[in-house]
């Protein structure tokens, strides 16, 4: 029987395709074109949108390894380069050509905060600017003694007063180190009349916060919830601030500032003005409490790590300083020295291995991109470019073991025993005109944490099931569909070593 013609037709057609999609894939690794390769997905567009918010980092990495480091993508109608080596990143992050732009940060933390579109967008730019020069203000270096004093009083007395400690339940580690971090940062951000009993609230909007962009997969109702009696706090707290007189030590309290501001902006409704101071707090306080949560869950699960750590900082705080009360009246720029060698190199390491260190920039005028040496590209307006620092982070070419938490990695990076080209990690705190205000404060935040915790308390974790976390690396939790770098819950007993001692 004769087959019909559409069926040697159809056939053609699939065979011609899969060539075509075969031919496309043999180009040169090192993306040395004038145009980065176009990734040509098997099934159009929706399908290739799928398997982007499926798995963001597999997603490029299988790209990556097809296309080299630098390459391109359709994402439902719009552009997106990709660029993954060092020197393309660079030039991203400096943007010498004034043709990208960071706004889509500033968007993404409106859309969580529940801030409407505003009519006036020229004069909404011209608040946040404001916004970020007086946050930059506030964690500049010269000032940053000032801002850090408060801070260091209040995270040591929430480490020593926090509930359950010698006891014999446990406590969960996530809640433990976020909860001492939100409050003390608070309240020397914001002063002693913030509302610091919202820490449960503001962690659940965090976690589901890629939530909130996703337009057919919304977080749960009680998420909503939990933003409503957030922003409603806040406003309380607007509220007082707006009728508080100005600060005479001027950096103490800017968030009082900060909702000062907010409230002298005729046409920010209160609902608007609530979800902009909270887009200011996920920029501060996401991914710091995200560190140090990660680096206190492998801290747990190498025990000789821990010591290692402990004996180092038992030892700068009495020879170095002679005693932590010393060390709290130091400089913040005194924990970056030579006094805590592994504490630096661990810093290093979680940056590298526990935040996806990816910029995104939107394209606000068609230019050829710079991406260093022979790499270059044509983007258009209303592309976007993605600069992936994560592909170099946990990439073997770059660093030995890049999935393994090496505490020492980068001690090691001074006597030449490091197998890497780069021996600094590419983080999330951007680079260039948009580095984060808050970057040095935050490194910061976390060294302060680490040693006081372990120069005042024995931890012992375990897992939900009861089981030791020594020897089991942590893993991270997964809220479908895009991956979030937050490790599974750890438990921890907290001991104090003087009693034990």
């Amino acid at each position: 029987m004769t087959s019909p013609v559409y069926v040697y037709v159809f056939t053609a057609v699939v065979i011609a395709f899969w060539a075509w999609r075969f031919l496309s894939r043999l180009r040169p690794s090192d993306a040395s074109l004038e145009v980065a390769p176009l990734v040509q997905p098997y099934i159009p567009w929706p399908i290739t949108v799928c398997r982007f918010l499926w798995d963001i980092q597999g997603f490029m990495r299988r790209c990556e390894m097809c296309y080299g480091p630098v390459f391109r993508f359709r994402l439902a109608g719009t552009t997106v380069v990709v660029v993954s080596h060092a020197e393309g990143i660079s030039h991203i992050l400096r943007d010498s050509q004034k043709c990208l732009s960071n706004a889509l940060n500033q968007s993404i933390l409106d859309t969580v905060g529940g801030v409407s579109p505003q009519p006036d967008i020229a004069a909404h730019s011209v608040l946040l600017g404001r916004l970020i020069s007086l946050l930059k203000k506030t964690f500049a270096t010269r000032n940053s003694n000032l801002f850090a004093a408060p801070f260091k009083q209040s995270l040591i007395h929430t480490l020593e007063s926090f509930p359950c400690q010698g006891d014999v339940n446990r406590v969960s580690l996530a809640i433990f180190v976020g909860q001492c971090l939100y409050d003390s940062l608070c309240m020397s951000f914001a002063g002693p009349t913030f509302p610091t009993d919202t820490f449960a609230e503001f962690s659940s909007i965090d976690q589901y916060s890629v939530r909130f962009l996703m337009p057919f997969w919304t977080p749960p109702a009680k998420i909503f919830q939990a933003r409503r009696s957030l922003k409603s706090k806040l406003g309380v707290f607007i509220e007082r601030a707006a009728e508080c007189p100005d600060a005479k030590d001027g950096c103490a309290f800017s968030g009082i500032e900060i909702a000062k501001m907010l409230r002298a902006q005729p046409n920010l409704s209160p609902s608007d003005e609530q979800g902009i101071f909270l887009g200011l707090m996920l920029a501060m306080h996401a991914n710091t409490i995200r560190m140090v949560i990660w680096f206190m869950s492998y801290l747990l699960s190498d025990v000789d790590a821990m010591n290692r750590l402990r004996e180092e900082i038992d030892h700068a705080v009495d020879v170095d300083f002679g005693s932590l009360e010393s060390l709290l009246s130091a400089p913040p720029h005194r924990l970056d020295g030579e006094a805590f060698p592994l504490l630096n190199s661990g810093v290093k390491e979680v940056l590298r291995l526990c935040v996806a260190a990816v910029t995104v920039r939107e394209v606000t005028k068609s230019s050829i991109l710079q991406l260093g040496g022979n790499h270059f590209t044509f983007v258009q307006n209303g592309d976007y470019v993605i600069a992936d620092g994560y592909g170099i982070n946990a990439n073997d070419r770059y660093f030995e073991q890049a999935n393994t938490f090496r505490l020492d990695r980068f001690v090691l990076a001074k006597r030449g025993d490091l197998a890497s080209e780069y021996l600094e990690p590419l983080s999330s705190f951007g680079g260039g005109a948009h580095m984060c205000k808050g970057r040095d404060f935050a490194l910061y935040e976390m060294r302060l944490f680490v040693i006081i915790c372990l120069r005042l308390f024995k931890l012992e974790g375990e897992t939900s099931k009861g089981e030791s976390t020594i020897g089991r690396t942590p893993e991270a939790v997964s809220l479908w569909p895009t991956p979030v770098f937050f490790p599974k819950e750890t438990f921890v007993r907290i001991l104090r070593r003087d009693v034990l001692e």
